[in-house]
């Protein structure tokens, strides 16, 4: 029998204390949330006209860390083939059950997870439990349950990096483009960088830290580098953690000599432009993509129009006259993108 139920906006929490007091010498491996299966297979097919509607409860047994703490549970989701490689954070609660409304649902999986509207998708769900930064968070098994999003047009969040490497100022971003609490960016630091976050382009309110703990009014997040450089910005609202990655960027591919790190071509910041330039030898035909530190972990390829770049996308082709090129690579933009210039 098929069930269909349809889902609502926002996000209800119901009740459920966890008490936790397991002896930890008797505990020899921590146990994850138990996930009620009861959902197991569910079809929801999310209707914008009820999306302020409670539609569903996620329940679970508490997760046991080997004794008493205050245990957070995060809902997460995933596409199956993606495997929770980055998981999309529904919902937070302390509690083991949590009400879901359909607009904050229906929102996560079109954006988040990139579901096309109307389309019956089948995802994974799970329950992350987590008590501090310093102990391994704890996953409980997934779920399969089936979801039909409504359309929604895409928002993009956004906070503020104001720091050493722009005078304080308000002209640094990290961008949230599912607009799901994780942001990113990438800034060039001068030697012994320090910045804050903020929600808007003001003083009112900023997020500082360190030893990547985000904390409410915390003091200013030192970089740590004794000489400029770019670097990878992530922050995690959901999580209260941030991220630091120093980066060396380059172009690599048969278009610029060759696929070995002894090909990578190097960028260099530009200052006035803000963005990385690099000059190669580029031949027709030939494919190529963008990467840092001379391996694959973060590099950007082959974007939905030309010139545009997307996180882990395919090969670029080189289809203009073979020469000598200036690639100008607008890394601190929301959406990134390239130009070329014939030298």
């Amino acid at each position: 029998m098929k069930i269909l139920k349809y889902f609502p906006i926002a996000l209800g929490l119901l009740a459920a204390s966890c008490e936790d007091s397991a002896d930890p010498q008797l505990l020899k491996d921590k146990i994850p949330a138990t996930l009620d299966k009861s959902l197991e297979g569910t079809s929801y097919v999310f209707e914008e006209a009820k999306a302020n509607e409670v539609a569903a409860t996620f329940k679970w047994a508490p997760a046991n860390f080997g004794y008493q703490a205050a245990v957070k549970y995060t809902v997460e989701a995933s596409l199956p083939d993606a495997k929770f490689e980055k998981p999309v954070a529904i919902a937070q609660t302390t509690s083991t059950s949590i009400s879901l409304l359909t607009g904050l649902f229906n929102e996560k999986v079109f954006t988040g997870l990139k579901i096309k509207e109307g389309v019956q998708t089948e995802i994974l769900v799970r329950v992350k439990a987590s008590i501090s930064s310093a102990v391994a968070n704890i996953y409980s098994e997934p779920i399969k349950i089936k979801v039909t999003p409504y359309f929604i047009e895409r928002k993009i969040g956004k906070m503020w990096a104001p720091g050493n490497q722009n005078g304080w100022s308000f002209k640094d971003v990290v961008y949230s483009m599912d607009n799901n609490g994780e942001y990113e960016n990438y800034f060039y630091y001068p030697a012994n960088g320090e910045f804050l976050f903020t929600p808007a382009d003001s003083w009112d309110n900023k997020f500082g830290g360190a030893n990547g703990t985000l904390k409410e009014g915390g003091e200013n997040i030192l970089v740590k580098n004794d000489k400029a450089g770019m670097f990878h910005v992530e922050v995690s609202l959901t999580n209260m953690t941030y991220t630091l990655t120093p980066t060396d960027w380059s172009i690599i591919g048969g278009a610029v000599g060759g696929w070995a790190p002894a090909n990578d071509v190097m960028f260099t910041w530009d200052a006035n432009l803000k963005a990385l330039v690099a000059e190669a030898n580029f031949t027709t035909g030939e494919e190529y993509k963008f990467r840092a530190n001379h391996d694959w972990k973060l590099d950007f390829g082959a974007g939905d129009e030309e010139g545009k770049l997307k996180f882990k996308a395919g090969n670029m082709r080189f289809t203009q006259p073979s020469g000598k090129y200036k690639v100008t690579f607008f890394i601190m933009a929301a959406e990134k993108y390239y130009t070329l210039e014939k030298l």
